[in-house]
């Protein structure tokens, strides 16, 4: 995880390079080495948050029946994840009918105030099948958007071991499992020091965007301790065998076309 920020402090003041200098340095895997970047490095982190993505992958590049290294999947099991081919595009599989559940994880404890964005389609079902799209992924912490039937709902695993809802639970437009693709939002903000903002929009990828998202929810120091600020992502799949694409981490302050 230092040699991250190597390489960052190489392309600062070796090559003069602070935008990709920052996307070294954001890239940082050490917590502690990410508090340092924000502290003393924040311009150039800035200036990559402004140029590029934080993840943009859809898949095709990778061989068939690949496991995708940049993943990481707790616990693993002998075939449960490879890359596959669904609908003619390449996919992210992963298989947890049998299993307990089990989340892909996948960035750095440096990424902060992100939108993740994934198409997902549920390939096979059995009872008590979920999908949980989760942020600011630290150890046994995160937010997690939780998406099971035709119904939205934030879970707070800050606080919370279990998965008691921080929000009102939504009722989606359609059934999750039905076997058409869908696309899922997270937005997550920092407001400021003790408050955090999530945003989840859910909809058919076929379909409009909706204007507005279903769920916003805000974590501020009155649930108990410190909203979480930063993390990377993760994807629990629980009874169900689901595929991923189209999964990107996009800074919020990203520059628009």
């Amino acid at each position: 995880s230092s040699l991250w920020f190597q390489a960052g402090y190489l392309c600062k003041y070796e090559l003069g390079d602070e935008t990709q200098a920052g996307a070294f340095f954001g890239r940082s895997g050490d917590p502690r080495i990410a508090t340092h970047v924000a502290s003393r490095f924040q311009r150039d982190v800035s200036l990559a948050r402004h140029e590029m993505p934080l993840l943009d992958q859809n898949f095709d590049s990778f061989p068939l029946g690949a496991v995708p290294k940049d993943w990481t999947l707790i616990p693993t099991h002998a075939g449960e994840y490879r890359i596959d081919q669904v609908d003619g595009s390449h996919v992210l599989r992963l298989n947890e009918i049998g299993y307990h559940g089990a989340k892909l994880c996948t960035g750095f404890p440096g990424w902060t105030n992100y939108t993740l964005t994934c198409d997902f389609k549920f390939l096979r079902r059995d009872q008590g099948a979920s999908l949980q799209l989760a942020v600011y992924e630290i150890g046994i912490t995160r937010y997690v958007l939780s998406l099971q039937d035709q119904s939205a709902v934030i879970i707070n695993h800050r606080v919370n071991n279990d998965d008691t809802p921080a929000s009102p639970r939504v009722t989606l437009p359609g059934n999750i499992e039905s076997g058409q693709w869908w696309r899922a939002e997270v937005r997550v903000e920092n407001l400021e020091t003790h408050r955090t903002r999530l945003s989840a929009t859910v909809w058919p990828r076929d379909a409009e965007r909706p204007v507005r998202p279903q769920i916003v929810w805000i974590d501020d120091a009155g649930t108990g301790g410190t909203p979480l600020q930063r993390g990377p992502v993760a994807m629990r799949v629980t009874e169900a065998e689901v595929a991923f694409d189209n999964i990107t981490v996009t800074p919020n302050d990203i520059a628009k076309p």
